[in-house]
């Protein structure tokens, strides 16, 4: 038992777990800063024991790092909130050391247990659509079994099973997210799927299409549109130059005009991003009424309110942000307010370096899975598009993920379409 519970294939698929957990962010688990330095512990614990080594860019990433934070420091008159950069920092930690350590098994593993979770999900799913009165009832009765675990919220009732969202009984939200970051995080296990079975249709991807489409996301529905345009390139490949010239004049059109009419005609689409828009917008220009409210919790400006205030924030500190502390931010009119643009939110704590590096680290980590996953360069490489389009609808940016993200391509360097680490 012990054997089977402390391989090595185990442990890189637990680490790998931690990861999705503390990146999911819509539990008092995956929010807890206890659960972040258990998980960097861990890391560390296993790094020692395997004889893994910091190695020289992960050594660079300190100096730079306290540089900005002496720089944010400065710009605040000495005022700082450092546990929140050490937590920063931590989660960046946790993420380098996992790549470290599980290297791209990791994407494997990630879509193991996307998939896992999908299945996981579907009954209870089933249950929410049949009776989620019943469902509530349940998640009620765990909840006074465990009240420190799980979490009770106005709107929703995040559970060990289930994530409820009274306003939308038919989104399945799987277990630690809501609709949208559970439809963005499978996005992102299609998209490795995808790399690592040559663009294939198997059985993984089928399932990861059905969780998509019972979150009734629109990012996701977006997502999944892009997706598909790039499996459409890739399955003309390497057919004559005769079928591809065909099918680019034919089929990819015919996708591109079906896309436009599913986006224009669907409730969840055009129609529900105009309506946000009006809805937020108002929400902006009447801030003092919204603030004067007796609100249990913070309101939520949404994508597009959150969009323009955190501009505002940009125009103020243009080239290195505000910073990752949101005390010299979030104060008088916005006190009130939930920030939810986590492109926008980003850009406006590390600036336009911060937006530069983003976009760089992506189109450098993207080709080097592309490269390990697929085992060649098929300029397929659009982690750069879905990225920043799930961090307009997500505050995940600064999750170890998406962090993970930013700083893969440090580690490892590419040999004649190979990969290999520093």
């Amino acid at each position: 038992m012990y054997s089977y519970i402390f391989n090595k294939r185990n442990t890189d698929r637990f680490l790998v777990f931690l990861i999705i957990l503390l990146s999911s962010r819509a539990s008092t688990i995956a929010n807890s800063e206890t659960t972040i330095f258990i998980a960097l512990l861990l890391n560390l614990l296993v790094m020692a024991k395997r004889h893994v080594k910091f190695d020289k860019p992960f050594a660079l990433i300190i100096p730079v790092f306290a540089l900005l934070v002496f720089q944010y420091w400065y710009q605040n008159d000495g005022e700082i909130n450092w546990l929140r950069y050490v937590k920063l920092f931590s989660m960046i930690t946790v993420g380098y050391c996992t790549i470290k350590l599980v290297q791209f098994e990791f994407f494997r593993f990630y879509n193991q247990i996307i998939y896992g979770i999908i299945l996981f999900s579907l009954p209870f799913y089933c249950w929410q659509v049949i009776s989620v009165e019943s469902l509530h009832s349940f998640g009620t009765a765990l909840s006074n079994i465990f009240p420190s675990i799980v979490e009770t919220l106005p709107s929703s009732q995040n559970i060990l099973l289930h994530t409820i969202e009274f306003v939308d009984h038919y989104r399945n939200s799987g277990p630690m997210w809501e609709p949208g970051g559970f439809a963005t995080m499978i996005v992102l296990a299609m998209y490795f799927e995808f790399l690592i079975n040559n663009f294939k249709i198997t059985k993984i991807v089928i399932v990861l299409l059905i969780g998509i489409l019972i979150t009734f996301s629109t990012t996701g529905y977006l997502l999944t549109l892009i997706l598909g345009f790039v499996f459409l390139l890739n399955s003309i490949e390497h057919k004559s130059a005769k079928v591809r010239f065909s099918f680019y004049l034919t089929v990819i059109p015919a996708f591109i005009a079906a896309s436009i009419c599913v986006f224009f005609s669907s409730d969840i689409m055009y129609n529900k991003i105009q309506f946000l828009l009006a809805n937020q917008l108002s929400k902006v220009e009447d801030i003092q009424h919204v603030q004067n409210l007796d609100l249990d919790a913070k309101f939520s400006l949404g994508r597009f309110g959150s969009f323009i205030v955190d501009m505002e924030s940009i125009k103020d500190n243009l080239i290195f942000g505000r910073g990752y502390d949101d005390d010299n931010f979030r104060h008088g009119n916005f006190d009130s307010f939930n920030l939810t643009n986590g492109l926008s939110n980003y850009t406006a704590r590390l600036g336009i370096i911060g937006l530069i590096w983003l976009l760089f680290s992506l189109r450098k980590s993207g080709k080097l899975i592309e490269i390990a996953l697929s085992g060649e360069n098929r300029n397929n490489n659009i982690l750069i598009i879905i990225v920043p389009l799930i961090a307009f609808s997500n505050p995940v940016l600064f999750t170890p993920l998406y962090l993970m993200l930013s700083f893969l391509f440090l580690p490892f360097k590419i040999l004649n379409n190979n990969t290999s680490p520093v």
